[in-house]
């Protein structure tokens, strides 16, 4: 399995350079978002795929000028959890901040019911 999990990796990392090398020639302005997204076949079941799912990008420049900045492979996190999804890390911050805003929101809500309410909420 793992032997399977780090070949599925790199194949996908080198498809992701791929595509990310394409980004560039194409000088696509980075005010756009942009998702690219590949699917592998696992080898031992045909129904499961794995998925490569990025890349948000928020800047003005284009990609590919002399002094920008370029997205590489350290730009992205790999999540081993269920089927295996490559994104941007600011993305994961994004969604995190998303999480806490909810949490917070949740807390106030919560904070302002009656206390017989409540007892009935299960956290």
């Amino acid at each position: 399995y793992e032997r399977y999990k780090t070949h599925a990796r790199e194949t996908l990392q080198a498809r992701l350079q791929e595509e990310l090398d394409m980004l560039k020639r194409i000088r696509l302005t980075t005010r756009h978002s942009v998702q690219i997204i590949s699917a592998l076949k696992n080898e031992s079941d045909s129904e499961s795929s794995e998925q490569i799912s990025m890349v948000e990008l928020d800047d003005t420049r284009e990609l590919g000028k002399a002094g920008d900045p370029e997205i590489s492979l350290d730009d992205i996190v790999f999540n081993p959890v269920g089927p295996h999804t490559f994104y941007s890390k600011r993305k994961k911050e994004k969604d995190r901040e998303l999480k806490k805003i909810k949490r917070e929101r949740l807390k106030n809500v919560i904070s302002q019911m009656h206390p017989d309410d409540k007892q009935k909420i299960v956290l």
